[in-house]
């Protein structure tokens, strides 16, 4: 240093950081990318899925007095079931880790929620005949939250029972309040869990036993995830190995729901409950989807039950058929080739012949972008592959 002062050396250390910054500026790509493989693999994975449930829908509706075609079919349909169930987790999941769940909050009867839990998981339920139990309170609860979210989590609380319980075992279902919550357990008398082990069961990672084999905490992971959307906590509660185990949902509750009289009824899924049970036919319905096997299964389970049913397999062959079969309703699937599902429903829009023309689609694709898009292009309804039969029927009954 001279001896004004002014240094003449310094000494430090100068860390590089271009790795972590280049690393940085590659994650948002990174994390697209993923995203579009996810949507691409659930894609993937519901198109051949499709075909297969309309074709046991068929061989369920021709086999009522064959037993072991009633057999195959109880064989096929709940692991098609779960096979989608699956894929939907995995993509919700997602979703809540990136906060990309959105809830569409309103005021939920607690007890409607819970059974429309119950049908969903009944395949599963029927597949290993065991036998509900469930204890729903005289007065209702009402919460505020995603009526059709809070039922995805109760069914894999109920799947995990089922999957947990032993063939002819129970399952219990009760709802009680508890001052400004309400608690749901779900109890099942199968192997149950080890104490140590309950706070890990909803991790991602995790794998639970059932009879002995492993199986991703998938289901799981998404209780914990749309429970705490909703301000709420899950616990499990294990007695031990061989001693059954419970899973706890606390929510908060919320005023009651308005008198019948003044609200429509409605069920979890915001179909209105007139249109549960009843039966839509004579219908003439055009399907257009590229998957041979799905569209002429489909055609076959609609025309035994007496709609009328044109198959094409194009959008321009859609677009030559209507002005002569003159649909009630076009069945459409987006992934066509050439012209895809959202420019054949502009065309079709776009000619006023077409304005009482009820669309539908029928896709892979069902982020809820894809929902969007097809809801601002005038589809009436987005349904996502493979549609179960009662889906789809009180769609064609609104229709």
């Amino acid at each position: 240093m001279a001896g004004e002062g002014t240094p003449l050396l310094l000494s430090g250390l100068s860390p590089d950081i271009t790795t972590g910054k280049t690393a940085e500026r590659a994650l948002p790509v990174a994390n697209r990318r993923k995203d579009a493989l996810l949507a691409t693999l659930a894609h993937a994975l519901r198109s051949p899925l499709a075909p297969i449930r309309r074709a046991a829908e068929v061989l369920r509706m021709l086999a009522h007095k064959d037993p072991t075609r009633q057999n195959a079919v109880g064989i096929i349909d709940p692991q098609v079931s779960q096979m989608v169930r699956h894929v939907d987790n995995l993509l919700d999941v997602h979703r809540i880790s990136r906060g990309d769940m959105l809830l569409r909050a309103e005021r939920v009867d607690v007890a409607s929620a819970v059974r429309a839990a119950v049908e969903t998981s009944r395949p599963l339920i029927e597949a290993g005949e065991h036998h509900v139990l469930m204890s729903l309170p005289h007065a209702p609860i009402t919460i505020t939250g995603d009526a059709a979210r809070l039922a995805q989590a109760l069914s894999n609380l109920l799947d995990h029972a089922a999957h947990d319980t032993p063939t002819g075992g129970q399952i219990a279902l009760t709802v009680v309040r508890d001052g400004a919550r309400v608690r749901i357990a779900v109890t099942g008398n199968g192997g149950g869990l080890l104490a140590d082990r309950c706070d890990d069961v909803f991790a991602l990672s995790s794998r639970v036993q059932h009879d002995g084999q492993g199986a991703l905490g998938i289901g799981l992971a998404l209780v914990r995830g749309i429970v705490q959307l909703h301000g709420g906590e899950v616990r499990a509660l294990g007695n031990g190995e061989g001693q059954g185990c419970s899973f706890e949902m606390w929510l908060p509750v919320t005023e009651p729901l308005p008198s019948p009289d003044m609200a429509p009824s409605v069920t979890a899924n915001g179909v209105p409950a007139a249109a549960v049970g009843a039966k839509a036919q004579g219908l003439r319905i055009l399907i257009v989807d590229d998957n041979v096997d799905f569209a002429e299964s489909e055609a076959t389970m609609l025309e035994l039950t007496q709609h009328i049913v044109c198959v094409v397999h194009d959008a321009r062959a859609a677009l030559d058929v209507v002005p002569v079969f003159a649909p009630d309703v076009a069945l459409l699937d987006i992934g066509l080739p050439g012209m895809d599902g959202y420019e054949l429903a502009a065309r079709l829009r776009a000619d006023p012949a077409n304005a009482d023309l009820v669309l539908i689609a029928q896709t892979g694709w069902g982020q809820p972008a894809d929902r969007e898009r097809a809801l601002a292009l005038g589809f009436r309804a987005h349904l996502t592959k493979p549609v179960d039969w009662a889906t789809l029927e009180r769609v064609l009954v609104r229709a």
